[in-house]
């Protein structure tokens, strides 16, 4: 539809004048395999390891999801929490800008 593809092409304009002139690492791979986790590691974002009572599987999450600059982690239970890519700035002495996609095997 029409309006999507509007929402779509505005959301890409949006990412690509944020990184505009500046050097990107782009993140890309199944859903499930740690992209948003591994961004927020290089972003030196606290992570914590949780076990999954009913499934009994372990996750890592960030400390605060809801901060500034912190990817957005799936899981089994919540499924896939990155749709439309993303961009999360490093600071400091190699600023870099990590573009955070939705996973390759992903329908939704």
């Amino acid at each position: 539809n029409v309006e999507t593809l509007q929402r779509l092409f505005t959301q890409m304009e949006d990412t690509i004048s944020k990184v505009d002139q500046q050097d990107v690492v782009l993140i890309i791979g199944y859903a499930g395999t740690g992209k948003s986790t591994s961004i927020n590691y290089f972003l030196e974002n606290p992570l914590e390891i949780r076990e999954i009572e009913e499934t009994g599987d372990i996750e890592v999450h960030p400390v605060n999801p809801n901060a500034e600059n912190t990817a957005q982690v799936g899981s089994k239970t919540r499924g896939s929490q990155t749709f439309y890519p993303e961009t999360y700035a490093r600071q400091g002495a190699y600023p870099l800008v990590f573009c955070d996609t939705g996973g390759l095997n992903h329908t939704g």
